[in-house]
């Protein structure tokens, strides 16, 4: 090594530091050390590290905290994270905050030396994100795993076999028969029974997420419900479907339609919209030949010349933003891709849907989109080559990941490679709503 390395390890166990010292000390580094966020930064003003290696859970102020203060006062100082906490939350926003990489403890010596050794030989990279993106991650906010926390955490009656507090363990006096006798929570046994057994109607809504029963029957009908298979399509017999369009086509009045479209202040359909914002946006062509669905069908030369006007006044970032639809769902489970579909328009986003590797790509190369939605496991695709692809081809959008593979080092280098937001399967339609929501926000 021509030159000694300057490090610097944050962490509020004494254990901690004196062991991470004495490894990194044996490799020829020059450590030093600080027991508070607070006495890192005081270290950093003093001299310059080519390294900080920081637990995250500390208390006044936690590790992702200090990585967003040193990354805006030295970005040139290179930065690994460290803890006994992991998740796939905090790792996205260790990475897309500038850390090089996340340790989960406990490491053994080899694994920190490999890790410190990559970083200063220069062969891991922080991810490439916006100042306004990096702003906006809370670094605050930790979201600790229930199953990561000691009694002394959480309170009396906290169970070490279902790892959570329990009312009936505390009444028991703090024990459980049942469960030391199968080493399993009998609550949590009794769940499963119950989730093998023939779901009701109800429960068939969202195969794999909690969607609102409610919801779902305002948003389709009471027909497509009644018809709902555990596959997650509805197969409604002609008559059915003949009745609720009937319905459907008896809400809408067709003289107030055509009296809307000859209004200038009239509003689109389903939306709040003025005709005139729309036209001030896309042009009178688009809005002359925009017919009951909500598409406009514009012959190709009134298009043709609408785009060159348009690239008469925009340019570069600009046009593809101009020209970005709002979401682009890609996963192979349709029932999965139409429930999102479903969430996001009520929202008003427009929606497009890939369900295979081809289909992503093809449509990807051809639009523009402001946010992808983007499931890591699909047939045909190789680790994380779609990811990269995607976001080759569209730098500009915001990419984020579901998957019900979750694990720290997806999560790690989905971030690295431009995913902005990770996101485990199931979830809740609010989950998703936050995060297209905080998506479309940053492309903005």
């Amino acid at each position: 090594m021509s030159q000694i390395q300057r490090i610097l390890v944050v962490d509020d166990e004494p254990g901690i530091l004196q062991n991470v010292t004495k490894i990194l000390s044996k490799a020829e580094y020059e450590v030093f050390q600080a027991s508070s966020a607070k006495e890192a930064l005081e270290e950093m003003a003093k001299r310059s590290y080519s390294l900080l290696i920081s637990d995250i859970v500390m208390p006044e102020m936690n590790g992702l905290e200090l990585l967003k203060m040193v990354k805006n006062q030295w970005p040139l100082t290179q930065v690994l994270m460290m803890t006994a906490y992991a998740s796939t939350e905090t790792a996205v926003k260790a990475i897309r905050l500038g850390a090089l990489d996340y340790l989960p403890k406990p490491f053994t010596p080899d694994e920190l030396r490999a890790l410190v050794d990559r970083s200063v030989a220069g062969d891991l990279y922080e991810a490439s994100v916006g100042d306004v993106e990096r702003e906006d991650i809370d670094a605050m906010h930790l979201n600790l795993p229930l199953d990561m926390l000691s009694e002394a955490d959480v309170g009396e009656g906290f169970c070490d076999i279902g790892k959570k507090v329990c009312n009936v363990f505390q009444k028991l006096g703090h024990t459980c028969k049942a469960g030391e006798k199968k080493g399993l929570c009998p609550q949590e046994a009794k769940k499963a029974k119950s989730e093998d057994a023939a779901p009701a109607i109800q429960e068939l809504i969202g195969v794999d997420m909690p969607f609102n029963y409610e919801e779902v029957v305002e948003a389709t009908g009471p027909e497509y419900v009644a018809n709902l298979g555990r596959d997650g399509f509805a197969f409604m017999p002609y008559e059915d479907l003949k009745a609720s369009a009937a319905r459907m086509e008896a809400r809408l009045n067709r003289a107030k339609l055509a009296a809307m479209y000859k209004k200038k202040e009239s509003r689109i359909p389903g939306t709040t919209d003025a005709l005139s914002d729309i036209t001030d946006a896309v042009g009178i062509e688009y809005v002359k030949h925009l017919d009951r669905d909500g598409f406009s069908r514009i012959p190709f030369e009134e298009l043709k010349g609408s785009v060159e006007k348009m690239e008469a006044k925009l340019s570069g970032k600009e046009i593809e933003l101009a020209l970005a639809s709002d979401i682009l769902v890609v996963d192979d489970e349709v029932a999965v891709n139409n429930n999102i579909r479903k969430i996001l328009k009520k929202g008003q986003y427009t929606v497009d849907q890939a369900t295979t590797r081809d289909e992503a790509l093809e449509k990807v190369s051809k639009g523009f989109y402001r946010v992808i939605i983007l499931d890591l496991k699909m047939p045909g695709v190789v680790g994380l080559e779609l990811l990269e692809a995607v976001h080759k081809m569209q730098p500009n959008a915001k990419i984020v990941i579901i998957t019900g593979y979750a694990s720290i080092e997806t999560a790690v280098e989905t971030s690295r490679l431009g995913a902005m937001l990770y996101v485990p399967k199931p979830f809740t339609p609010a989950e998703i709503r936050t995060a297209v929501e905080k998506a479309s926000r940053l492309a903005a």
